[in-house]
């Protein structure tokens, strides 16, 4: 890993994101490394040639947000977060997103290099304990390979609501997911093409009106964040 630091002068830049005002974006680059980082392409911006997820850089800015009346969400795959955890106790309004797609801690692993999924379940579930609100963002949902059931069952008692935003395949790491199924998983090969090639949302449609219909009976509060582009598009045109 090559790391560097950089001074900005803000952190704050302003989102597009469905249920987002802002981001910020502490650092270029990213140290998970997931395949499937749509991302991955913010590097041709910041003049890195090398291989996505072998370089961070460190944005330094002099503001605090701590003493701040705002909504402040920290979306992770680290328990490295706990690390930071007296300081975050002190934020008036804070919610943690832990990224939770699978319990294949070997799928987990040929796809990121995030903590462990029992490290995110260990991390997320303190920072309930200490009162802080908590979700687990079930990001991406893998066709035929992400069990929406198993892992809410396993976790609802310490998550006080769930994320649900499927696989969107674009840009050059469509070819190598697919790849990855044909070669890995290739009872999955013919799902992955009706899907990703020609364009079929019968799986999706049906998904979202399962963990709908699995949490409205169950009254677990919960964020349908599928179909991410088109929510993009709706925010945008309203704005």
């Amino acid at each position: 890993m090559q790391f560097k630091e950089v001074q900005v002068n803000d952190y704050l830049t302003k989102s597009n994101l469905p249920y987002t005002d802002y981001v910020i974006n502490p650092y270029s680059g990213c140290t998970h490394a997931c395949k499937y980082c749509y991302a991955s392409f913010m590097k041709r911006f910041t003049g890195h040639t090398e291989e996505w997820g072998s370089f961070l850089d460190i944005k330094r800015c002099d503001k605090q947000l701590k003493d701040i009346d705002c909504y402040v969400k920290i979306s992770t795959k680290s328990s490295l977060i706990l690390r930071d955890l007296e300081l975050l106790k002190q934020f008036h309004h804070l919610t943690v997103d832990m990224s939770i797609n699978t319990f294949d801690d070997d799928f987990r692993r040929d796809m990121d290099r995030g903590s462990s999924i029992e490290e995110r379940l260990r991390t997320i579930k303190l920072f309930h304990e200490y009162g802080i609100e908590t979700v687990l963002f079930m990001s991406p949902c893998f066709p035929g390979i992400t069990d929406f059931r198993e892992i809410m069952e396993a976790s609802v008692s310490f998550i006080d609501k769930f994320w649900f935003e499927n696989l969107n395949l674009r840009g050059d790491y469509k070819q190598r997911i697919l790849a990855y199924i044909h070669e890995k998983c290739p009872q999955l090969d013919e799902l992955y093409q009706a899907i990703y090639v020609k364009n079929n949302e019968t799986y999706w449609l049906e998904m979202e009106r399962e963990f709908t219909q699995y949490c409205e009976d169950r009254s677990i509060r919960f964020v349908n964040a599928f179909y991410h582009s088109k929510l993009v598009v709706e925010k945008v045109g309203k704005s």
